[in-house]
């Protein structure tokens, strides 16, 4: 049992890794448009991060990756039109209208001020 507890240094290491290589994956979907097994996997790892940040409980397997679980989540990708979930904008990202709501978000705004 003592060689499945982590210590917090450990969980935060691996949770960085999780973390780290799910934005590499999501990048190169970005880039290329293809779901590929390693963003599937990321998707996985990130599920059971989840639960550390909501309930504050650390699933025992944290990390580990099952090969049905990634066959039964890329079967149910494979069922969705991905063109639903493209986001469409009016102004360019760099644009001072995107600018100021970004910096604004989470607090009061005041114009003229």
């Amino acid at each position: 049992m003592l060689d499945r507890v982590l210590r917090f240094s450990d969980l935060e290491t691996k949770v960085r890794q999780i973390v780290e290589r799910a934005r590499v994956d999501y990048a190169d979907f970005l880039s290329s448009g293809r779901i590929t097994d390693e963003l599937v996997e990321s998707a996985l790892r990130l599920a059971q991060v989840d639960p550390i940040f909501r309930a504050k409980v650390v699933d025992k397997n944290l990390g580990d990756v099952h090969k049905e679980d990634m066959e039964d989540l890329s079967k149910l990708i494979s069922l969705i039109d991905l063109q639903f979930f493209k986001a469409y904008s009016p102004l360019p990202a760099k644009s001072y209208l995107w600018r100021g709501l970004f910096a604004c978000w989470g607090r009061r705004c005041r114009s003229g001020n």
